[in-house]
């Protein structure tokens, strides 16, 4: 494993390396010399620090930068200019994605002309970013008429909630359903004129009906509970991939409060995110395999999966998926498969009909197959109809915070580290 000075210089390598790869693969023969890093008023931004060290990264590696707004460059004989600086490549920080606003009107121009490697760049955006793919990411049918494989329309329609356009037609469906739902902007960003359904007027209700806008299934974000002092301070997260070539660069989580993403909640922002093994053949025991668990049997820890002692040599870590439910003062572990099952719609828990439960989901450090620590926690509100089926809708509707008690806590430790281990640390 490399150090941690190590990984952050082969990291900040391959981010130039992604620029240089830009560059060449717009058919340039030469070195790239020079990068401009443009956005409105950019001294004015939230993140004009990340601009700072970008500037500074590129610097380390020889090339000439500017920070800019788009309104201070010149084209001159198929040259794009800042000053006297020529610019080859723009590294695009706008949020006016299609170049229409009158301050882009030059870095428009000399996209057109091919005068400058410009990226993102209005096709990557349509390509890639409109929302409106998602409408088409998430049909079955569209998908399937497509004839793309079937393991990846299993992987896209199980990732990407059901989207639609709202229009004429469907308003007033979708306004019936639209506590279940989350309506965004076609080319959104930053959580901008995006709505919770539940959280809707009438007057933004006309709004969104004058077009441009999405309206997709709303999945809950996950909670992650970051201090001990009561009341205990619970903060939303997601999960972010960024990506380049159909790699995976790096992974990071936000924390936040509201009804979006943000940077501005006390104690959120950036967070690590704990990776496991990836190769399949390092992971030398795991949960009971579905074929062993007899749904809906959860009554005790053995039916998350017995570990033998002697699986595996002390030198190997692996990492687990562990699920409890919480219903009053009863903590009870749910087996995962069931878990994936219930949520695929492939599965009905009878014995849970007209229940409410708070979930926990607990990712495990092992240590010769046995649970060492704690890496991630997460809670969230988990209902199921009177059919015994999940019910995403109502579990929205709960806007009370899933913080179990210290007794929860107690039992949760107890099920996944033992009562002597418990014991011991008290």
């Amino acid at each position: 494993m490399l150090p941690a000075q190590n990984k952050s210089s082969v990291l900040e390598d391959e981010i130039v390396a992604m620029f240089r790869q830009e560059w060449s693969l717009s058919g340039h023969e030469r070195a790239l010399r020079s990068i401009a890093i443009v956005d409105e008023n950019p001294t004015q931004q939230y993140l004009y620090p990340e601009f700072l060290l970008f500037q500074q990264l590129f610097q380390r590696h020889g090339l000439e930068v500017v920070i800019a707004d788009p309104s201070e460059f010149t084209l001159h004989e198929g040259v794009l200019k800042h000053g006297k600086m020529n610019i080859d490549l723009v590294y695009n920080r706008l949020t006016d994605f299609s170049l229409s606003e009158p301050a882009s009107a030059t870095l428009r121009e000399a996209y057109l002309q091919n005068a400058i490697v410009l990226t993102p760049n209005p096709q990557a955006h349509a390509l890639f970013a409109d929302k409106r793919n998602l409408v088409l990411l998430s049909d079955p049918i569209r998908l399937q008429a497509l004839g793309l494989p079937k393991a990846t329309q299993d992987i896209l329609l199980a990732a990407i909630p059901h989207t639609e356009i709202v229009l004429p037609e469907n308003a007033e469906r979708l306004w019936q359903k639209r506590r279940g739902l989350f309506f965004k902007p076609f080319a959104g960003f930053g959580g901008r004129a995006a709505y919770r359904g539940d959280k809707l007027t009438k007057r933004v209700w006309k709004e969104i009906l004058a077009g441009g806008y999405i309206a997709q299934a709303l999945v809950v974000p996950g909670s992650r509970v970051i201090s001990d002092n009561e009341p205990a301070q619970v903060l939303k997260f997601d999960l972010r991939n960024y990506t380049y070539d159909d790699k995976v660069q790096w992974v990071a989580a936000r924390l936040y409060q509201g009804q979006t993403t943000n940077f501005r909640t006390l104690d959120g922002g950036f967070a690590p995110v704990y990776e496991g093994p990836i190769d399949p053949s390092e992971i030398i025991c795991s949960i009971t395999p579905a074929s062993d668990i007899e749904f809906p049997h959860i009554d005790g820890p053995n039916d998350i999966g017995d570990h033998n002692d002697a699986c595996c040599p002390e030198s190997i870590v692996q990492h687990e998926t562990r699920l409890f439910l919480i219903e009053e003062d009863t903590v009870k572990p749910l087996v995962h498969d069931y878990y994936l099952a219930l949520v695929r719609g492939k599965s009905t828990a009878p014995e849970f009909a007209g229940r409410c439960f708070i979930l926990v989901d607990w990712y495990l450090r092992l240590v010769c197959c046995q649970p060492e620590t704690v890496v991630n926690e997460t809670c969230s509100w988990l209902v199921f109809d009177a059919q015994g089926r999940l019910d995403f809708n109502a579990a929205h509707e709960i806007d009370v915070e899933t913080v179990p008690t210290e007794a929860h806590w107690a039992q949760l430790k107890e099920l996944v580290f033992g009562a002597a281990v418990v014991s011991d640390s008290k």
